[in-house]
C-alpha cells in the first residue's frame, strides 16, 4: 500500500514509476510531489472559503473549487 502511494506521488513530479532512481534521490522527488499535492489542496480549500464568503449557493462551489485545485496542480507539475 505504501509503495503504491509513493509511486502515485512520484507521478506529480513527472517521474516515470519504472525509472531506476538512486535511493538518495527518491525522497527528494517524493517530497516535491507531496508539495505539489498539498499546494493544490490548499488552493482548493482557499477557493472554497472565498466562494462561500462571496456566494451562498453550495452547489456551484464544488466544481469551481475542484477546477482551481486541478489548475494549480497542473501548472505546478508542469503538465
Amino acid at each position: 500500500m505504501f509503495s503504491r502511494l509513493r509511486t502515485f506521488v512520484l507521478h506529480f513530479r513527472r517521474t516515470r514509476p519504472d525509472a531506476r532512481l538512486v535511493e538518495s534521490e527518491r525522497p527528494r522527488f517524493e517530497s516535491i510531489g507531496w508539495m505539489i499535492l498539498v499546494t493544490s489542496g490548499i488552493a482548493a480549500v482557499s477557493m472554497w472559503f472565498a466562494l462561500s464568503t462571496a456566494m451562498g449557493s453550495m452547489e456551484s462551489r464544488h466544481p469551481a473549487c475542484l477546477a482551481m485545485g486541478l489548475v494549480i496542480m497542473a501548472s505546478t507539475a508542469g503538465w
